[in-house]
């Protein structure tokens, strides 16, 4: 198959607050037509005609938009995409059906926990009026209603904010097209795409201010919030928000303190917590999606799955954390170093040894690590690599990481009675307190556990991955 993806630097942190989920809405309503092609399925169509598809998505800081198609159909299917971002129509006639389309993906997601907890954590930790805290779902209430507030439509708005976010000026581009020559693929682009308008801007009017830093900043995150969820089962979340990792992927901070406190094994906080029958399950560290990972600030956080015991025990749980941290504080460089190159080359051996992906998710890939990284280099392999130590910036990781700034998310259907706030969007019932200063200083307090310790050196790592030819037959 050949693939197209296009990335615009545009996303929810660009919305105004008065339409709510407009960026979402922008991505389903750039599909409806163009000038050229006014017929709003003359690309599914195609597509549908050729073996292709289509898709996009909006992340916080741009949106991804892709399709593929047969190889031999690619040029004629190039040339209706591009439609879209050169001159889309956008009608008005499909506005209000999109809108239901956005509400119906809206009412998808609202069950879902890992949304409904994001959603709380925006109405109840975050500052208000503050980018990270929007609502970038959207639904029929954010986008039809809430716009004649101000004597407006979502058209209005929609034509209003379109032309001020899309630009060519921060729009990345990649294709995969392997019958054609290079030379002949670049002519097919820059016929196609030099009419996308630049419209003399050099960024988006309504670009966030980045100066704001973390919807964390200044705020009291000493939280214990209290979820009803709408599956079964107990666990709790540990988060920490700290300045923006993204222009560290050469060393990937976040991921070497989420490998080590994630590990299973001997000396770890889940072998600790399984004796205990405290917990069977824990994940950590940073998921790199947008909401954990952006310009104003990185997440790196911590869920147990948890026993009926350990959610009795939830604040011993979190105490084992806290002790782990603590010995971490102490670990010597040699050992460090060697923990940090162990996890380098087990990523390098991943990067080496993965499969083929499709080549729409090339482009999705690529297309998304153009705006991410400014060197070129890294396009194919800086989301997956580690490249650089920093024994600096690894311990100083540790020092966000405290019991004075973290936020603790008890999850269980125990707490139905005892939730007494409604989250506005998705509904999700929760409490919310203050840790108490005694829970904070007895983690900030708590001893080394003998029983925990890093894990040894791994010496099954592969040194050469190279598949070897002369080996006798057996």
């Amino acid at each position: 198959m050949s693939a197209a993806a296009m990335v615009v630097h545009a996303g929810s942190f660009h919305e105004k607050a008065e339409c709510q989920g407009l960026a979402h809405f922008c991505e389903h309503m750039i599909f409806m037509g163009s000038k050229k092609y006014p017929d709003e399925n003359e690309l599914d169509s195609f597509l549908s005609r050729n073996s292709g598809s289509t898709n996009a998505f909006t992340e916080l800081e741009y949106t991804n938009y892709h399709f593929d198609v047969a190889p031999d159909k690619f040029r004629e299917g190039l040339d209706i995409w591009a439609q879209f971002f050169i001159d889309p129509l956008m009608k008005e006639d499909s506005v209000e059906r999109e809108v239901t389309a956005v509400h119906s993906e809206f009412e998808m997601a609202k069950t879902d926990d890992y949304c409904r907890k994001l959603q709380i954590i925006q109405e109840a930790v975050m500052k208000k009026d503050h980018p990270q805290s929007g609502f970038f779902w959207g639904n029929r209430k954010s986008l039809w209603d809430d716009p004649k507030t101000i004597k407006k439509t979502a058209y209005d708005m929609l034509h209003d904010w379109y032309p001020r976010n899309y630009s060519s000026s921060w729009m990345k581009l990649v294709i995969q097209f392997s019958p054609h020559s290079l030379d002949e693929q670049q002519k097919w682009v820059e016929e196609v795409f030099s009419l996308v308008p630049s419209r003399n801007l050099q960024k988006a009017l309504d670009e966030p201010d980045w100066s704001l830093g973390s919807a964390f900043k200044g705020q009291n995150v000493s939280k214990l919030i209290k979820y009803f969820p709408t599956a079964d089962g107990h666990t709790v979340d540990i988060m920490w928000s700290l300045p923006s990792q993204k222009e560290f992927f050469r060393v990937k901070p976040l991921h070497f303190y989420g490998w080590l406190i994630g590990h299973e094994g001997k000396g770890s906080i889940l072998s600790y917590l399984k004796q205990k029958d405290w917990a069977h399950e824990i994940y950590a560290g940073n998921s790199g999606q947008a909401c954990e990972m952006n310009k104003y600030h990185s997440e790196l956080s911590i869920q147990f799955r948890l026993t009926d015991a350990g959610l009795e025990n939830w604040d011993n749980v979190l105490a084992v954390v806290f002790s782990y941290l603590k010995m971490l504080e102490t670990l010597s460089e040699e050992d460090q170093l060697r923990i940090f190159n162990e996890i380098k080359k087990i990523e390098a051996i991943n990067w080496a040894t993965k499969e083929d992906k499709k080549a729409m998710q090339n482009c999705i890939d690529a297309a998304e690590s153009m705006i991410d990284f400014k060197d070129s280099k890294r396009w194919l392999d800086g989301d997956d690599l580690i490249f650089d130590y920093d024994s600096q910036m690894l311990r100083g990781i540790l020092n966000h990481m405290t019991a004075k700034n973290c936020t603790v998310i008890l999850s269980s259907k125990n707490y139905e009675s005892c939730v007494d706030i409604v989250e506005e969007w998705m509904g999700g019932k929760y409490s919310i307190d203050d840790l108490s200063s005694e829970t904070i200083e007895s983690w900030a307090n708590a001893p080394v556990l003998s029983e925990l310790f890093v894990p040894s050196s791994n010496k099954y790592l592969a040194e050469d991955i190279k598949v070897k030819e002369d080996e006798p037959s057996l």
